[in-house]
């Protein structure tokens, strides 16, 4: 946590303690010794040492590491994700799932790209094929996975899908390496963001699929205080709150929107155009307050984000409202909007 290197240099000072722990006559009677980011497997020979005496040798390497110990029940063993099952001959497994675990994936519903719906079921399937499993334990796994489909309401032959996606491109792999694909990253507003991806796709580009509608956002925009919600930039709407009057506009700023929306009430007075404030005042209409006024659509800081926020919005607005007297859109302008308004209403 905190510091980018602060994981590298935990696990540096972690090899160090290892390697003091193993190069002396402490570690014998240690015959596997594996360790993942901060959980160690550990096999040994009972008539050489004990689980006891090892932790407890472990323990005395510094003041401020103290290791904890959970040993095997009824010869079986949790180790990261899967169990580790003992018998007289061999070793066996399967899928662990500790009891806070829930069903939750992203759900087949959400406004997220289909790649990212999927990465969960994904990982599910990749974990089944690549662990060792009895074709009990796979079936018994496979079904799991279906539930969890099915509570997030995909419908259950998707995993299917996935299984033999997954088999046969593992079948295709090519044996020797070949050129490095070269990926383009997508802000995923809907599902028209596909139309511009499929343009790349159709030039040998691979498309990365990014998304602003993260829990860490919303628990952001949670926080912020209703005084402080309009203290910051980005991409905003105005409503004409004259009875039975429709009119909006959508305009980007990189000031806050404080300072934007008393620069729309002020434009006559200081000689500077404004669409909205011109509707305002030649129809006889009025502004009210920025609460009802002014809609937030997007914070954002960030020059080309605005423009391309700015745009996208514009072109929604339009296309929803006859009354938006919006006199511009980077998109209209665009070679690349032509096509996809084209293929919109063709």
């Amino acid at each position: 946590m905190g510091s980018p290197l602060s994981g590298i240099l935990a696990d540096i000072f972690i090899n160090h303690l290892e390697n003091k722990f193993l190069s002396n006559d402490k570690s014998e009677g240690i015959i596997l010794w594996n360790r993942f980011v901060d959980d160690i497997i550990c096999i040994y020979d009972s008539n050489t040492t004990s689980a006891e005496t090892l932790l407890n040798d472990l323990n005395n390497l510094h003041n401020s590491i103290k290791f904890t110990m959970e040993t095997e029940t009824n010869n079986k063993l949790n180790y990261l994700d899967i169990t580790i099952n003992r018998s007289d001959s061999n070793l066996s497994y399967s899928i662990y799932r500790k009891n806070t675990h829930t069903s939750h994936t992203i759900d087949a519903n959400s406004n997220h790209p289909i790649t990212h719906k999927l990465a969960g079921l994904k990982n599910m399937t990749h974990r089944a094929l690549n662990t060792p499993l009895t074709l009990t334990e796979f079936e018994k796994e496979i079904k799991i996975i279906k539930q969890i489909a099915k509570e997030n309401n995909f419908p259950t032959c998707t995993v299917d899908k996935l299984l033999n996606k997954k088999r046969t491109k593992k079948s295709l792999e090519p044996t020797q390496g070949g050129q490095k694909e070269k990926y383009v990253k997508f802000h995923f507003i809907n599902n028209n963001t596909y139309k511009i991806a499929n343009l790349f796709k159709s030039k040998g580009l691979k498309i990365a699929f990014k998304t602003n509608n993260s829990l860490q956002k919303h628990l952001h925009n949670s926080n912020i205080n209703k005084q402080d919600k309009f203290s910051k930039s980005g991409v905003y709407q105005l409503n004409c709150q004259y009875p039975g009057c429709t009119v909006n506009y959508v305009g980007r700023t990189k000031r806050n929107f404080y300072t934007r929306y008393k620069e729309h009430r002020n434009a006559v007075r200081y000689n500077k155009y404004s669409a909205f404030c011109n509707h305002i005042f030649d129809n006889n209409h009025h502004f009210t307050n920025i609460e009802t006024d002014l809609k937030i659509l997007h914070y954002e800081n960030k020059e080309k984000e605005l423009n391309i926020k700015e745009a996208i919005e514009i072109h929604i607005a339009k296309n929803n409202n006859p009354l938006n007297i919006n006199d511009h859109s980077l998109l209209r302008q665009s070679p690349l909007f032509s096509i996809l308004n084209d293929n919109e209403h063709s």
